[in-house]
């Protein structure tokens, strides 16, 4: 049996939600773009008004977007988790209670220096802080979560 405790850091939750941060970034770039065309095109007389609202709309969607984003990193960044892994399954323990998860049910790791992420569906994972691990503790995580190819783990 291995443990890990893991306090949640601002990097690991923005590992986590890179591909939501990239979207609302795309969303306020577009609108942004759009709303500069639109004025544009208003000081020319046109009748572009939709045009002007409807970036507008993107852009409120976006900073909503990263508003709530911003809510989440406030209530995760800090938290901790305690994580016991055994050989047929992991357990995870919070404040609020406990969870028991196969391996199995890990459908894609990714990992930098300091942290791995156990995905259980494709927006969910559990955050481990690398630098906590006992020796060989890593090693034993990866052989267990490792079913799936690299190349179906790239695609989900």
């Amino acid at each position: 049996m291995w443990n890990n405790t893991t306090t949640i850091s601002k990097k690991a939750f923005y590992l986590l939600n890179k591909k939501m941060l990239k979207y609302i970034l795309a969303l306020l770039s577009v609108g942004l773009l759009g709303l500069i065309c639109s004025i544009f095109l208003v000081i020319l007389k046109s009748s572009y008004w939709p045009l002007l609202v409807g970036f507008c709309a993107i852009i409120c969607g976006g900073g909503y977007g990263f508003i709530v984003l911003k809510k989440a990193e406030k209530s995760a960044v800090g938290k901790t988790i305690n994580y016991s892994f055994f050989d047929t399954y992991f357990t995870v323990s919070v404040s609020g209670g406990n969870s028991q998860i196969t391996y199995s049910s890990v459908i894609k790791t990714q990992e930098d220096e300091q942290t791995l992420l156990l995905y259980i569906s494709k927006t969910q994972a559990y955050i481990v802080d690398k630098t906590t691990l006992e020796e060989g503790a890593l090693a034993f995580i990866k052989e267990k979560t490792t079913t799936l190819t690299e190349a179906e783990n790239k695609a989900i």
